[in-house]
């Protein structure tokens, strides 16, 4: 509830208070069917001040319009991150943001892809959690320069008197269960591994990515 003097006009009354009746503030409230709040407070107003120059108007608040709760103004306007440190949305030391991926870091059950700038190398991805999570584990791997890290290893291996390194990340897709996440990320690194570009490990793409049944008939 909310009790307002209102904005006076040049006549110095308020615009709720023409009429007969003068009224000292308005109070309003929130709307109800068929106006039974409002009806009550009226009734229990009058009984206390019907005696009294100290009068309150009591008005009821408008409700949502109906248009703004199925129309956007701008139904492209792209999201913005609300986290202070976010590998997807927010450039870091090994991190370059040429690829843009905002309002993808918040959906979980997500594949990616680290790609190295100075050589093109990718390392594939899954996970079931949202993205921002899983990839920043990735970032802080690197910060540390945890030797378990595949990214920690490629740049060790391979560009190890480079002065900046950076990555680019992408979300390769999204998924609805498991298997299909699981399945996608052992089709993207048996390709890459195709051409030389790999940085996951060997033990990753060594099985077949998709189990096959074959029914023979006697």
């Amino acid at each position: 509830m909310l009790i307002d003097k209102g904005a006076k006009n040049s006549s110095g009354y308020s615009w709720w208070n023409k009429g007969k009746m003068r009224y000292n503030s308005v109070l309003y409230v929130p709307p109800t069917p068929n106006g039974i709040l409002l009806i009550m407070l009226k009734k229990r107003e009058e009984e206390l001040n019907s005696n009294s120059k100290l009068r309150i108007k009591i008005l009821e608040k408008g409700g949502t319009k109906f248009r703004n709760l199925i129309v956007k103004n701008n139904p492209f306007k792209p999201e913005k991150c609300q986290f202070k440190v976010c590998p997807l949305c927010k450039e870091t030391r090994f991190i370059d943001l040429n690829i843009r991926n905002v309002a993808k870091c918040k959906i979980a059950n997500v594949g990616y892809r680290f790609i190295c700038q100075e050589c093109n190398s990718t390392y594939e991805g899954e996970t079931a959690r949202v993205a921002r999570a899983r990839i920043t584990e990735h970032v802080k791997d690197l910060e540390n320069a945890r030797n378990s890290s595949p990214l920690v290893k490629h740049l060790e291996n391979y560009h190890k008197n480079v002065e900046n390194p950076k990555f680019k990340i992408q979300i390769t897709g999204t998924f609805q269960d498991a298997l299909s996440r699981q399945a996608d990320e052992s089709v993207r690194i048996s390709s890459a591994s195709k051409t030389d570009r790999q940085m996951n490990s060997r033990a990753e793409f060594n099985s077949a990515p998709i189990k096959r049944i074959k029914i023979v008939k006697n």
